[in-house]
C-alpha cells in the first residue's frame, strides 16, 4: 500500500482477472493512539503513508475503471467529518493517528466532489 508502483500493479492484475472494478474498499490503516509526545516520527510517517497516502494512491489509479462500472462505489473506513470537532476522538485516538484517519475521510469528501459528474460515489 506504501509503493506506487505496487499499487498500480495490484489494480491492474484486479482489472485483469475480474474485468473491472465496481467497488474499492480502503481498509488498510496503521494504528497508533499514542499521544503527540509518544508518536515516533516513524510511526507519525507510517500511519501517513499508509492511511491517507495509500487511500488517496489507491483511489486515484482505481478511478479510471470505477468510471467505466455501472453502479461503482469507494468506501474509505474512516470516521465522519461531523465527529472533527469531537474533542473526545482527538483525546482518545491522538493527534497523529486522528490527522491520519480524518484524511481519508477528507479524500472521500474531497472526490465526491471533484468526480461529482461521474457515477461515482464516495463515502466514509
Amino acid at each position: 500500500i506504501r509503493d506506487e508502483a505496487n499499487i498500480q500493479e495490484c489494480i491492474q492484475k484486479t482489472v485483469d482477472h475480474f474485468g473491472g472494478i465496481d467497488i474499492l474498499i480502503n481498509n488498510a490503516s496503521a494504528i497508533s493512539m499514542t499521544n503527540t509526545e509518544d508518536t515516533s516520527s516513524k510511526k507519525f510517517d507510517l500511519m501517513s503513508s499508509i492511511n491517507y497516502r495509500g487511500t488517496y494512491l489507491v483511489t486515484k489509479y482505481s478511478i479510471p475503471h470505477l468510471k467505466k462500472a455501472d453502479n461503482p462505489h469507494v468506501l474509505n473506513l474512516s470516521p465522519p467529518l461531523h465527529n472533527i470537532l469531537d474533542p473526545k476522538w482527538w483525546k482518545t485516538c491522538g493527534t497523529a493517528y486522528s490527522i491520519s484517519k480524518y484524511s481519508m475521510s477528507l479524500c472521500a469528501f474531497g472526490n465526491s466532489h471533484e468526480f461529482s459528474e461521474t457515477n461515482i460515489s464516495f463515502n466514509c
